[in-house]
Order: structure tokens, then C-alpha cells, then sequence
């Protein structure tokens, strides 16, 4: 299917508002197509790409979640649980060395069109960049009309409301640090974190959309964002990703001037709004993937504050 307007495909699927952008394509779309320069995928939570420093607080009294004093399992494993009255799963991960005194950020990650979990953690590879830092939870989509697997991006869809049981779920059973609660996701993984960073940024520190689009009109969160598109991805155009960001620059309050920061060829944009921060990494080539520094660059971006 070739590119469609988002709105004409959420009216298909699901009713509800229809946010005017465009759509990544369909299965085509699926987290392991391209990958431009990633490492090899790993099962293991403990394969470090970043030598940062990893967070080792226990979080504030106000940001301790309350699973926090009891025990859980640790470890990879496929989960599921019923929103709605429908059954969703996921790839949750724990990580071995996991205290149940210490409040860990808890990060979540999207994959693209006609995806699974299990992709959006091998392709961007976050979680190995954290080294056992953080809890992830990677879920699955479900169909959508001409996509085999996708999200509803809208703020009453089937998906918001999955985050949120998520969120509960994992806060009520370990130690989350409530304060440090992010979202990444690749292409039409990409457009649902703008989603979250405009509907749920009360409960989300930062975002960080690859090769994706949005955010929807109406938006009123702000969060900080670490964007990464590539110039000349075939799939979702170049200005979708620069549109993202200008939104948020203006969300937050940005200035116009930006300096270089690593990995090149990323710039920050000075002049936000108090505690907030908009990265935007642009390269010429890569077409629809990402580049192997992005683990661990939006690992740094979330925890290295």
C-alpha cells in the first residue's frame, strides 16, 4: 500500500478523531527492514554500547512507585494482560541484577508497521546500551486496516489505554522511578511516542521518535525529545521528521539556534523551557533505519541529565 493519510486509516480501523498527518507505509514498515549501521541483535540485557554513566539513585520518596520493597521475577520474558477485554502481549524485561529497593526508569518501545516487541529491542537496541540500568517493556500491536500490525495514535484509541495499564501494571509489581518513565519507537512506532508525549506527558520525562511523524493537532504536552530521521528515508518523508520537531520547539519553548552535540550529526536547540531539551539528528543517508549509535545515544539522552 502506497503512503495514506494517517486520519483515513485510524477512520478505517477505529473511529474516533483523525489527526491530520501522514502514515508510515504498511508491513513494509516492520522494525528489522533496514538498519543502517546497527550491531548485531542481542538477548541478553547486560551487552553495554555506552560507556555513561548509569543511574544508581533510589529515587525521591514522590517518584517511588509502589512495587517498590517487593520481590518480582527478573529476566526476558513474553507477558500478557487484558485491556478492555482484549488480551494484549508484550516483551518485558527485567534486569537481572534488579533490586527491589532501587527505583529504576522504566522505558518503553514501539515498534513499527507489521512488528513485534521483540523488534523494536534489537533493532534500536536501548535496552543493551543501558547495561541493566532501567525495566523495559517492548509491546505488539494489533492489526489495522492496511497494516498488519499497528497503532492507534488517537488519545481515546486502544493504545493509549494500553500504555497506561502497562505503566500501572509494571509501577504496582517493581521499583519504577515514576520521574523517569520514557518512550522510543521506530517509524509508525515513532508517530505513537509523539502521541504519548502529547497525551500522556504528565507521566513520560522525554520521547524519542525515529524515522516517524506527528504529532497530532491539538497537542498540549511538552516533554523533551531526541528525534533522529534520516534525509533520505523512502518511506516517511524527511519533513515529517522535521515537522515533529518544530512542533516541539515551539511546545517547548525553544530557541532558533542550535549547536552540535554527539553522535554527530545531532544538534540541541538552546532556550527551552526550564528542564526541557530537542535534539534533532538528521543524516544524508540511511534511508528508513536507523544508525547503530541511536541505543545508545537516546539511552544517554533519558538518564544523562
Amino acid at each position: 500500500m502506497g503512503r495514506v493519510l494517517l486520519g483515513l486509516a485510524l477512520s478505517l480501523g477505529c473511529g474516533g478523531s483523525n489527526p491530520e498527518w501522514e502514515s508510515p507505509q504498511d508491513a513494509g514498515d516492520a522494525d528489522t527492514d533496514s538498519d543502517s549501521d546497527s550491531a548485531s541483535t542481542s538477548d541478553t540485557a547486560s551487552d553495554s554500547e555506552s560507556d555513561s554513566d548509569t543511574p544508581s539513585d533510589t529515587g525521591s520518596d514522590d517518584s517511588r512507585s509502589e512495587g517498590c520493597g517487593k520481590g518480582g521475577a527478573t529476566g526476558l520474558r513474553d507477558e500478557s494482560l487484558d485491556v478492555a477485554g482484549v488480551t494484549r502481549t508484550y516483551l518485558f524485561s527485567v534486569p537481572e541484577g534488579y533490586d527491589a529497593d532501587v527505583a529504576l526508569p522504566l522505558i518503553f518501545g514501539w515498534h513499527g508497521a507489521g512488528g513485534r516487541g521483540e523488534d523494536s529491542r534489537n533493532h534500536i537496541r536501548v535496552e543493551q546500551a543501558s547495561a541493566g540500568a532501567a525495566i523495559f517493556v517492548y509491546p505488539d500491536a494489533l492489526p489495522l486496516p492496511g497494516f498488519a500490525a499497528g497503532w492507534e495514535l488517537d488519545e481515546a484509541g486502544r493504545d493509549v489505554a494500553l500504555f497506561d495499564a502497562l505503566l500501572e501494571l509494571v509501577s504496582s509489581d517493581y521499583c519504577v522511578d515514576l520521574g523517569r518513565v520514557f518512550s522510543y519507537g521506530f517509524s509508525f512506532g515513532g508517530y505513537f511516542s509523539n502521541s504519548l508525549g502529547c497525551f500522556r506527558a504528565d507521566r513520560l520525562l522525554a520521547i524519542a521518535p525515529i524515522a516517524g511523524g506527528g504529532p497530532p493537532g491539538g497537542c498540549e504536552g511538552t516533554v523533551s525529545v531526541w528525534i533522529a530521521h534520516n534525509q533520505d528515508d523512502d518511506v516517511v518523508a524527511f519533513a515529517e521528521g522535521e515537522t515533529a520537531r518544530d512542533h516541539w520547539l515551539v511546545s517547548n519553548a525553544c530557541g532558533a539556534e542550535s549547536a552540535p552535540v554527539d553522535p554527530a550529526p545531532c544538534v540541541e536547540y538552546g532556550g527551552c523551557e526550564e528542564g526541557r531539551r530537542v535534539v534533532f539528528c538528521a543524516p544524508e543517508t540511511g534511508g528508513h533505519g536507523s544508525h547503530g549509535y541511536a541505543g545508545a545515544a537516546v539511552w544517554n539522552f533519558f538518564t544523562v541529565r
